[in-house]
């Protein structure tokens, strides 16, 4: 082999490495929310906004928020956190009645209802 080969074979192995690492970084996971198509858009918009959040998908069927996240920037706790401020409960946190009151209408008949 030559060192032009050895240089190539060098550089795919150090992609390789940054490219593994960078996913092991990633994180996807599921928050059950209990909340109307209407306010998906909300959330969806929310977590978007978070920094480290890469892709937000809404399981209209099954009524839960998959999340896809860095690890190393952001956590589910603080996402959560983040919905639950919002005035949405969350499985860890509950919405302050606050925040609650300050959803749009269709939002706040459709927590109420307790769906």
């Amino acid at each position: 082999m030559n060192w032009r080969t050895l240089g190539l074979i060098a550089l795919l192995a150090t992609l390789l490495f940054l490219t593994a690492k960078v996913l092991a970084d990633v994180k996807a996971e599921r928050i059950k929310l209990k909340i109307d198509h209407t306010c998906t858009e909300k959330v969806e918009k929310l977590a978007g906004t978070i920094e480290g959040v890469i892709e937000i998908n809404w399981d209209e069927e099954k009524g839960e928020l998959e999340i896809v996240f860095e690890q190393d920037v952001t956590s589910l706790q603080k996402i959560e956190k983040a919905i639950s401020e919002a005035g949405f409960d969350t499985p860890m946190y509950k919405a302050s009645e606050e925040a609650a009151a300050k959803l749009i209408d269709s939002c706040k008949e459709e927590k109420s209802a307790g769906l």
